[in-house]
């Protein structure tokens, strides 16, 4: 991530990823503005702001509901369903295809280990678990 400075409230990313799994490296560059991420805390408050890689070239960036960081906050003991504290949707992006011979994808799957691959697998299930079904929003090729 790249920030412009103390004037500015413009953060640039620039993020590469290879999916393992399919092969494939994929590239995202996008710029979020700092006053859109929801903050927590007083004094010198903090940002929450996640980026969300794949499937495929779908790049999902998002930040939490601001009700919800209020309510969790104040120490408020109750049950967040019950609330709209869905995450805030900042951008969906659809990532190009980057080339396997890329130095930024290349090397990787080279060191990523059957264990971490396997791992990586069984959390993946997990989340599918957990979570709604996920439809990517990038077109399939």
């Amino acid at each position: 991530m790249l920030f412009d400075g103390p004037f500015s409230t413009r953060l640039r990313f620039d993020l590469t990823w290879l999916d393992v799994d399919a092969k494939r490296g994929y590239r995202a560059q996008f710029e979020v503005d700092a006053k859109t991420i929801s903050s927590f805390g007083g004094k010198g408050k903090r940002g929450s702001l996640s980026i969300i890689a794949g499937p495929g070239a779908d790049v999902l960036v998002e930040t939490p509901n601001a009700e919800a960081l209020r309510i969790i906050g104040l120490g408020l003991d109750v049950d967040l369903s019950k609330y709209h504290t869905e995450d805030v949707v900042l951008a969906r992006i659809c990532a190009t295809e980057v080339s396997l011979d890329d130095p930024l994808v290349g090397g990787v799957e080279a060191i990523v280990s059957e264990q971490d691959l396997q791992t990586a697998k069984r959390n993946s299930i997990s989340y599918l678990r957990q979570n709604p079904p996920y439809v990517p929003f990038c077109a399939n090729d």
